[in-house]
């Protein structure tokens, strides 16, 4: 990596229900380790918003952060400033019916970062939702491992410069959603495809992304391989998980890659 990235945001929950907080978290990394400020705000759910810009003034609630970034929120209490605000000029039909009548919300959340003369601007999701039934939650990691060894996330696993390793995330269970898969029948269930992003600070992957299987329950683990850099140093890892339907998760495992031995 040579430049600020943003890696994730996690929403825990990812579906909130009347009663919830709500914990919004950056994953972050910025190379030259710069001082990074973090500007979150919520914005009106009536808005179409094509363009993350047009979420100012009237039609955005701000969001204190502390200094990682984190901000935790009330959904109930920023719907209900909206409700009270005359919205956009030309909202969406459904999101102001859904507003105005206490359902199904998506709530739009914009988070600026900013390290030196670079800026990142991302968008998130939070889906309220006053109903009782099941709600999504985020990834569960079980363990992160190097040949099928798991990693300490204190303790740096020692790797010879230029070797190959075979890594994983091994998961809880799986999960099931609901769906309709003709949008006219029944409700079925079907398990979950989880997503694994890899990203390191030196070396290569095999692969940036892998796909779980949709397996029955039980532990799953996602694989794939990394090439530790030809020159020794600390190198950070990150598995990003993701389930799409705004649930996601990471987890942070450091390398100490060391000079190869060179013998007979």
């Amino acid at each position: 990596m040579d430049r600020l990235r943003l890696l994730s945001v996690r929403l825990d929950p990812p579906q909130a229900a009347p009663g919830d907080l709500v914990e919004a978290a950056p994953l972050v990394v910025d190379p030259m380790r710069r001082p990074i400020s973090y500007a979150w705000a919520a914005c009106d759910p009536r808005l179409v918003l094509e363009d993350p810009a047009d979420c100012k003034a009237a039609l955005a609630i701000p969001i204190l952060a502390n200094g990682d970034g984190r901000a935790m929120l009330s959904a109930d209490e920023i719907l209900a400033t909206f409700r009270r605000r005359p919205g956009p000029p030309l909202p969406d039909p459904a999101a102001a019916a859904a507003l105005a009548g206490g359902g199904r919300i998506v709530l739009p959340l914009v988070l600026v970062l900013r390290a030196g003369n670079d800026t990142i601007t991302a968008v998130k999701r939070i889906v309220w939702s006053p109903g009782a039934g099941a709600r999504n939650h985020n990834p569960q990691v079980l363990y992160v491992v190097a040949s099928r060894q798991p990693l300490d996330p204190q303790i740096a696993r020692r790797i010879p410069a230029g070797f190959t390793v075979p890594v994983g995330v091994v998961q809880q269970g799986i999960d099931f959603e609901v769906f309709d898969p003709d949008d006219a029948g029944p409700l079925e269930p079907r398990a979950e495809r989880h997503h694994a992003h890899w990203f390191a600070t030196g070396g290569s992957f095999l692969h940036d992304e892998t796909v779980s299987g949709q397996t029955e329950a039980g532990p799953r683990s996602e694989e794939n391989e990394w090439t530790a850099p030809s020159e020794p140093g600390t190198v950070r890892l990150w598995v990003v998980l993701t389930d799409g339907r705004g649930g996601e998760t990471w987890e942070e495992r450091p390398f100490e890659v060391v000079p190869r031995a060179i013998g007979p």
